[in-house]
């Protein structure tokens, strides 16, 4: 008698709807397996390509809990948001979820998943090693180091969300698929809009990345959402920028949502290697015609600013000049924190009673908000040193001009 070939569904003698799933045998780390994984941009206008590809996990070790020494993924929950603003939310509750279910055959020992959710949650999981694996090029910082100030983090895996605070269920749905907040990486549903799932964008992954480091540097790894600093409208978007900025970094590319969301009005608006608007169009009120992104608007003039001095220095867009450039941008971030808090009262306005809310609605035309600009950019070049500084200077001037860069912030730092 022939040997039947090995069956990955047992199924009773006469009815198919009794099959159940039979999972091949762990084949222990360290894992292969098929997942969507991208390649480098030429150059900053460019896209990453993405394809399905055999890869090796570097720090994945129990497969069927998605679990490894800095990462674990959990499937599921319930994830409870309070404020939201750019892709960073504040005071998130999870509760719940489980390990994920993982269909997949084995093939010459690697893994190649069955369907999209294993799919997905692989090639996540494989995307956030690859961030973390050049974290120490991009930043100084090791993978230890990273790890003793934010622990083992968490990735969210299609939770179900549920609003504590007001008037934010629209903005999530807006941002469709990915956030951070509080040591946990949030992966929303898939939405139908989307071509690479932004949830496995490598551009995407490695902004949400930035998130943490700018946690760790700027805030100095606090978790509190009602400090001088961290509830702060215009502090948020340069999060927002600072992470884009680690997103090229790591991938070469300023265009971050275009692999995701191939919609030029959409796509356009986080694409900072063409900016077409400046801070003083974002105080014209004119309903959004410049750059209706709202928090990412200020973000993006920070990134586009950090890009044209890199290329102001005619350094490429290779790997090893990115990630210098990466590594200046990080020094001074950690810096600018103690020094925008000794700033003085002229140039650093008194902190304003939010409600611990940042709302999305914040208007860019109030002094607090351009002075709280001012005091940011400075604080950052103040901590740069030689031809960078001077083209940062050169770079802020034509962004944010005197409107986000005043003359009184810009004394003593600028030529």
């Amino acid at each position: 008698m022939s040997r039947a070939p090995r069956l990955l569904f047992v199924c009773a003698a006469l009815s198919i709807l009794s099959c159940s799933y039979v999972k091949p045998a762990d084949p222990g780390p360290p894992y292969r397996a098929e997942v969507l994984a991208a390649t480098e941009a030429s150059q900053p206008g460019d896209r990453p390509s993405y394809q399905v590809g055999e890869k090796q996990f570097s720090q994945l070790t129990d497969l069927k809990k998605m679990d490894g020494r800095f990462f674990n993924l959990v499937f599921g929950g319930e994830l409870k948001i309070d404020d939201i603003v750019g892709s960073q939310v504040s005071r998130p509750t999870f509760s719940g979820g489980t390990k994920p279910l993982l269909r997949y055959n084995m093939k010459n020992g690697v893994i190649v998943p069955r369907d999209y959710s294993t799919l997905a949650m692989l090639s996540a999981y494989y995307q956030f090693e690859q961030v973390l694996g050049g974290v120490e090029s991009m930043t100084g910082l090791s993978e230890d180091s990273v790890f003793e100030k934010l622990g083992k983090l968490k990735i969210l895996f299609e939770p179900s969300i549920k609003i504590v605070g007001d008037d934010v269920e629209s903005s999530i749905i807006l941002k469709l698929n990915a956030a951070y907040g509080d040591k946990q990486f949030i992966l929303f549903r898939r939405a139908a809009l989307e071509s690479v799932p932004i949830g496995l964008n490598l551009q995407v992954i490695a902004h949400e990345f930035g998130h943490a480091l700018f946690a760790i540097s700027f805030f100095k790894n606090s978790t509190e959402d009602c400090g001088r600093f961290e509830g702060e409208y215009v502090i948020k978007g340069m999060n927002e920028g600072f992470a884009d900025v680690v997103s090229w970094a790591a991938t070469g590319s300023a265009d971050v949502l275009r692999n995701s969301l191939n919609i030029d009005e959409i796509a356009d608006l986080r694409n900072f290697s063409k900016v077409n608007f400046d801070y003083s169009s974002l105080l014209e009120n004119d309903g959004g015609r410049k750059c209706n992104g709202g928090i990412y608007c200020i973000g993006t003039l920070f990134a586009s600013s950090v890009l044209q001095a890199h290329q102001g220095l005619g350094k490429s867009n290779s790997q090893v000049d990115r990630h210098a450039t990466m590594r200046t941008v990080y020094s001074a971030i950690v810096a600018a924190r103690e020094s925008i808090e000794r700033l003085s009262a002229e140039l650093l306005p008194p902190q304003q009673d939010t409600g611990c809310k940042s709302s999305e609605k914040v208007e860019l035309n109030s002094s607090y908000e351009s002075k709280m600009t001012s005091a940011f950019l400075r604080s950052f070049a103040e901590n740069l040193t030689g031809d960078f500084k001077s083209q940062i200077c050169k770079s802020f001037d034509s962004n944010f001009g005197e409107a986000g860069f005043s003359l009184a912030a810009r004394s003593g730092v600028c030529p």
